[in-house]
């Protein structure tokens, strides 16, 4: 990794002229860009090399939300470069449940108005466009989660869009959500589907979710959320079995079709 971390060095210390980096370890976490941890002179900091373009809308808001304290801030980007230095996060342990804490976390974003005339992402169209063959059943099931999705209101809001358990962190001052790569205005209970997909809650625990998620919101919870729930799992799972999948990343796709055929046989 010595010319690697030569180049990576110069990268970083370029954003950051005053930065003197004496350590890069790769980390394993992330299938979209690569990441690496550097030990400096400023701290822990963490370079995200992406594969695509630098969202730069969402790392502004990033840093609007870091101020809120559910996010790690952006120190600095460079679109040519396609990279950004961030604030590295401890993480304490590994979370074991879903606790109020990182539900909090979700409404604090999901009551983020710092964007005007944003278009909602179009979840349902990308569903409709799966192939599914290698999943016995799951047309039927997609067809039957997306008629109801669409016959029930929408509940906008803006949205991670990316709750895998990796992108959560239990820290030391509280959970923290990483990665927003994919964050924009989408119906929160796919936001919900991820932390019930990534929790594996049962029906019992989803309920909790929903109410406290509610309450959080000053919100009366309405007949039909658990219902969207598990409407709104299985397309989040599908979804993501198939980026997965055409990822080679099977061992991720794997507890997901578990998941999948847990909700619907």
């Amino acid at each position: 990794m010595t010319n690697l971390a030569a180049d990576l060095t110069a990268l970083a210390q370029a954003l950051l002229p005053t930065l003197h980096v004496e350590r890069i370890e790769r980390l394993a976490r992330g299938l979209s860009n690569d990441n690496f941890l550097l030990q400096t002179n400023q701290g822990k900091l963490l370079l995200k090399c992406y594969k695509g373009k630098v969202p730069v809308p969402f790392l502004n808001i990033q840093n609007a939300l870091a101020d809120m304290g559910i996010t790690q801030s952006v120190r600095a980007y460079d679109c040519d470069k396609r990279i950004a230095l961030f604030e590295f996060i401890e993480e304490v342990a590994p979370f074991t449940a879903l606790d109020v804490s990182l539900i909090q976390c979700l409404v604090t974003l999901h009551e983020y108005q710092g964007l005007d005339n944003t278009v909602p992402v179009d979840i349902i169209s990308f569903v409709k466009k799966l192939t599914l063959k290698e999943l016995e059943c799951a047309e039927h099931h997609m067809l039957q989660a997306v008629k109801l999705i669409e016959s029930l209101p929408r509940d906008l809001a803006f949205c991670h869009n990316d709750l895998v358990f990796d992108n959560l962190l239990n820290a030391d001052h509280g959970p923290r959500l990483i990665d927003f790569e994919y964050a924009q205005y989408n119906d929160v209970y796919f936001d919900l589907a991820a932390l019930s997909c990534s929790f594996n809650l049962d029906t019992q625990a989803q309920n909790a979710l929903l109410k406290t998620y509610y309450a959080h919101r000053h919100l009366t919870l309405p007949d039909y959320a658990i219902g969207k729930l598990l409407a709104y799992q299985i397309v989040y799972l599908l979804l993501s079995i198939e980026w997965y999948q055409s990822r080679g990343a099977y061992s991720y796709a794997r507890p997901l079709i578990a998941r999948l055929h847990s909700l619907v046989d």
